[in-house]
């Protein structure tokens, strides 16, 4: 007989409480998980004392959690222009192991003015998945812009040089000026 339960499960990240190992029975936890061990997802060992007598028992650490996106923010790019979207992004995890954060970007056309959305993806190592979108807006660069065209009239002369001979008019030539 074992006063443990048996199959006990923790979420990474979190306190291991005694009560949890046992079966209506009080009892000491007398080597629990270490920081350590309490983020790194697998089986460890624990040591619970019950009645003056050690029992050892397996806890088994889980990663159910995402990753937590922070820091992100909406975006002002000129067009064409590059630009590293996860500049200051902070990525945190309940659990050891490493997170992939990668942005999808394909939505913006970096050729058109307008407002984007991007979405940043963050994948921890148990396969948890976090996102977050941020806007992106496309502009002219403002020291390229042209400035807009003026409100005022174009005027056309065009003049048509023409000979008089013999009652007869001979085309010369024609001479335009856009004022």
């Amino acid at each position: 007989y074992t006063p443990l339960e048996s199959g006990v499960k923790i979420e990474a990240g979190k306190t291991l409480k005694v009560e949890k190992l046992l079966k209506n029975k009080k009892g000491v936890l007398k080597k629990g998980l270490t920081e350590e061990e309490a983020k790194t997802v697998g089986k460890h060992q624990v040591v619970v004392t019950v009645g003056g007598k050690d029992y050892t028992t397996t806890v088994e650490v889980v990663d159910h959690s995402a990753p937590v996106i922070t820091n992100t923010k909406d975006w002002v790019v000129q067009v064409h222009e590059k630009r590293d979207f996860t500049e200051g992004v902070q990525v945190t995890d309940n659990a050891n192991g490493k997170v992939k954060l990668s942005v999808d970007t394909s939505k913006i056309n970096k050729n058109k003015l307008g407002a984007y959305e991007i979405t940043y993806i963050a994948k921890d190592a148990s396969g948890n998945v976090a996102k977050k979108n941020a806007k992106v807006t496309v502009e002219l660069d403002p020291q390229k812009q042209v400035n807009p065209p003026h409100k005022e009239k174009i005027v056309i002369i065009v003049y048509h040089i023409i000979r008089f001979k013999n009652n007869k008019a001979h085309f010369i030539r024609s001479i335009t000026a856009v004022l």
